[in-house]
């Protein structure tokens, strides 16, 4: 999908031009162009609804599902996990971290191996310490990747986007919390964090077949 934005004078007051166009997929020309014309508005108020306006038609319709994109064309990944206690949770770090990896691994996924894992994206688990009266915790899962933010060229008269500089940031995320009773989880930190990675595992296959969980 192409999106282009541009304002100009028309009359009393400046006009705000969204244009989208959707990708090649797109069955007809209603589909394949959309144009949204804000005219005579005030200076100031006019272009502020105007950009709230697309702001929120932006992030409802273009960013609807963003973590679920980014699994898109995944590479193999790096595993890292923390336990904060492990003792009331039951579970170290190395064997949760080899159940997480069996776990990816059940659902296809691949683990970066050798010079992989200097650019692989990172699948984060961390187990928090149990705190309060019921030894409440949480159980987090994340990917951080590198990913390229988007950088117009106005003085090339383009929206499209250049290079920018290369971050590593978090892309996904998931949390589940568990709880202690009478000394033991009530239900295994094994078991949470084998439900975020199918959580993890669901969203990569939407994200790669569009087929649902």
């Amino acid at each position: 999908m192409v999106l282009a934005a541009a304002e100009t004078d028309v009359g009393a007051g400046p006009a705000i031009f969204l244009t989208v166009s959707a990708d090649a997929n797109a069955t007809s020309a209603k589909e394949a162009s959309k144009v949204m014309r804000f005219m005579k508005a005030p200076s100031r108020t006019g272009s502020a609804v105007a950009v709230f306006f697309i702001t929120t038609f932006l992030c409802g319709n273009v960013w609807g599902d963003q973590e679920t994109d980014s699994l898109r064309g995944l590479p193999p990944l790096v595993v890292n996990v923390t336990v904060e206690a492990p003792i009331p949770v039951e579970i170290g770090e190395a064997d949760l971290k080899a159940a997480v990896e069996a776990r990816l691994k059940s659902h296809g996924l691949k683990l970066a191996v050798g010079l992989e894992f200097v650019v692989s994206p990172v699948f984060f688990l961390s187990v928090a310490a149990p705190e309060g009266p019921y030894g409440i915790y949480g159980i987090g899962g994340s990917l951080a990747q590198f990913v390229r933010p988007w950088r117009p060229e106005p003085e090339q008269g383009s929206w499209l986007s250049k290079a920018g500089p290369k971050l590593l940031l978090e892309t996904w995320h998931k949390m589940r919390s568990g709880a202690i009773f009478n000394g033991h989880p009530s239900i295994s930190t094994r078991k949470l964090a084998e439900l975020i990675v199918d959580d993890f595992a669901s969203d990569y296959r939407k994200a790669n077949t569009g087929s649902q969980p």
